[in-house]
C-alpha cells in the first residue's frame, strides 16, 4: 500500500484515479482549495495565489499525481483568463517543487499531466513525443507547463509526463457536447472535419497512471489510445444513435473563429499522435465500443 497525493483530485480524471487507487488499497490525499480533513479522502488546502500550502499533505506520501490546472474550455480567452490558465499550471508546479526542495519528504515518483496541444495545429502529420512543439496559445501553455514540470528533474525523484489527448468519459468532458450537437439526422462538422482527434477513454487513462506507478516508469508519453478525424467521429456517433450515417452540416472555421475567437483552436487544431505507451501496457477500450456504450 502506498500513500498518494493528488493535485486536481476533484476533477474528472482525479475522481476516477481516486476510486481505482482506494479500491486497490492505497491511501489517497488531495490538495485542493478548501480543506476537508474529515472526508473519506482528506483534502488539504493550498492557495496558489498566496503561495500557501499545508505541509501535512506530504506526510508519508511516496507518490504525487499532479493534475492541477484551470480548465481551458471555461470562459472566454481574455488576456486575464489566458494568464490564469498558464499560471495555474506553472505556479502550482513551482509551489510543489519549492516545498519538496526545502523539506524532508518520502516522495519517490511524480506523475504529471500535460497535453498534446503542445504540438499546435499539425494537420495529418504523425507526431511522436520527440516532435517539435507547435505554435499558438495551447502550445504556449504546454511548453511553459512542461518547462515548469522539469524542475522536478533537480530532485531525487522519478518524473513521468503524460501528454493527454481528448479524454472520453460518460460523465463529462469533451464527448458530451460533441454528442449533443447531433440532432436527428444532422451532425455538425466543425471546420473542415479533417482535423485529427487523438483520444483515450478515461478508465484506460487512469490505468495508465496506475501502471506507471506500479512499474516506477519515468519519461514522457502520449496519453492516447487512438486517433481519427472529427468527421469520422461524428459519423460513428450518428451510426450508433440512428443506425445510419446522417447529413453532415459544415460549420466553417471562420464562423467558429468569429464566435469563439482564439478559443476555436480547441476544436480546429489537428494532432495525429502516434501511440506512445509504456512497454507492457495496452488500452482496453476502442472508440466504437465506447460510443456504443455511451450514446
Amino acid at each position: 500500500m502506498k500513500t498518494i497525493l493528488i493535485t486536481g483530485g476533484t476533477g474528472l480524471i482525479g475522481q476516477v484515479l481516486t476510486q481505482k487507487l482506494t479500491a486497490l488499497g492505497h491511501r489517497v490525499k488531495i490538495l485542493g482549495r478548501a480543506e476537508n480533513l474529515q472526508a473519506s479522502i482528506p483534502v488539504y488546502a493550498w492557495d496558489i495565489a498566496r503561495k500557501q500550502i499545508d505541509g501535512r499533505a506530504f506526510e508519508e506520501v511516496e507518490i504525487i499525481i499532479h493534475l492541477a490546472g484551470a480548465n481551458i474550455s471555461e470562459g472566454r480567452w481574455t488576456e486575464k483568463r489566458k494568464r490564469e490558465i498558464i499560471e495555474s499550471r506553472t505556479q502550482s508546479t513551482q509551489m510543489l517543487y519549492d516545498y519538496l526542495s526545502t523539506h524532508t519528504h518520502c516522495v519517490k515518483h511524480i506523475l504529471c499531466s500535460s497535453a498534446i496541444g503542445i504540438y499546435g495545429d499539425r494537420g495529418d502529420e504523425w507526431l511522436s513525443t520527440d516532435s517539435a512543439p507547435g505554435n499558438g496559445f495551447l502550445a504556449e501553455v504546454c511548453i511553459k507547463w512542461e518547462k515548469a514540470l522539469h524542475l522536478f528533474d533537480q530532485l531525487p525523484v522519478a518524473l513521468t509526463i503524460n501528454r493527454l489527448g481528448i479524454v472520453l468519459s460518460k460523465n463529462g468532458g469533451a464527448f458530451q457536447p460533441i454528442q449533443q450537437s447531433i440532432q436527428g439526422p444532422f451532425g455538425a462538422i466543425l471546420g473542415s472535419g479533417k482535423q485529427y482527434i487523438s483520444w483515450i477513454e478515461i478508465h484506460d487513462l487512469a490505468n495508465l497512471f496506475l501502471f506507471q506507478i506500479d512499474h516506477a516508469i519515468a519519461g514522457t508519453y502520449h496519453g492516447v489510445a487512438g486517433q481519427l478525424t472529427f468527421a469520422s467521429l461524428i459519423q460513428k456517433i450518428q451510426k450508433a444513435k440512428f443506425r445510419y450515417f446522417g447529413l453532415l452540416m459544415p460549420v466553417p472555421a471562420l464562423i467558429l473563429k468569429w464566435i469563439l475567437g482564439e478559443k476555436s483552436r480547441i476544436v480546429l487544431d489537428s494532432q495525429r499522435c502516434a501511440l506512445s505507451l509504456p512497454k507492457g501496457f495496452d488500452c482496453q477500450l476502442d472508440i466504437d465500443t465506447f460510443i456504443q456504450n455511451t450514446v
